[in-house]
């Protein structure tokens, strides 16, 4: 399977899991996986699926505008630096939608 494919397949995936129960997310972060949010940083699986599952949103509608993936490390098959642009609505809030902008590595 190429990269693109791989990396619109995790991105389905991940944002699908994100809008229905964040803590399942757990098991594709890693004790060195690092997440920045709005300028808080998060080390480790467990601090990164706590900040997830505590977000002030509960219902979120991800609409994914863009994957670009490109390879990040020769020696690693499938290893790749993937960045996903798009919108995030949220109800509830006084803001209707929010831009999305991501970079993931993922290596498989």
């Amino acid at each position: 399977m190429d990269i693109s494919t791989i990396s619109k397949e995790f991105t389905n995936y991940y944002y699908g899991v994100f809008k229905t129960n964040r803590a399942q997310l757990a098991p594709l972060y890693r004790d060195i996986s690092m997440m920045t949010f709005e300028n808080e940083q998060m080390l480790g699986a467990e601090k990164i699926v706590a900040k997830l599952t505590n977000l002030p949103f509960k219902q979120v509608t991800p609409e994914i505008l863009t994957v670009d993936a490109q390879p990040s490390n020769p020696n690693i098959q499938n290893a790749m630096i993937v960045s996903v642009t798009g919108k995030l609505t949220v109800r509830k809030l006084v803001i209707p939608s929010s831009k999305l902008i991501a970079g993931v590595s993922i290596d498989t």
